[in-house]
């Protein structure tokens, strides 16, 4: 559990640091069609790594992370609920609107 919590920390860190820090290739030089350029070209070589690594080894440690991201998420989504306490004044189904395509209630 503990690395874990360590990398959902350290997720969420490096998150905030792109906000302040944001990665500009402008910064070494590059114009804005040699950035977009690098881009993809860093996008292909990591879709062609990506695609030849097993399943345990790429996708399956980055989406036990994600799922602590979920969790965390909903947590934090069912506390302000209780926080805003906003009033729930809509039906649950209506039958028809205006500009409902019809066959189907509109939940």
């Amino acid at each position: 559990l503990v690395p874990s919590l360590v990398a959902l920390v350290v997720l969420y860190l490096f998150v905030w640091l792109g906000t302040k820090v944001p990665l500009s290739l402008a910064d070494v030089g590059m114009d804005r069609g040699q950035a977009n350029l690098t881009w993809i070209l860093a996008l292909f070589v990591y879709s062609a790594v990506a695609s030849l690594l097993p399943v345990w080894l790429l996708l399956q440690p980055r989406d036990y992370v994600n799922s602590h991201q979920l969790v965390v998420g909903l947590g934090l989504l069912f506390v302000g609920l209780f926080v805003a306490h906003p009033d729930f004044d809509a039906p649950a189904i209506r039958m028809s609107g205006e500009n409902d395509p019809g066959g189907a209630p509109s939940m």
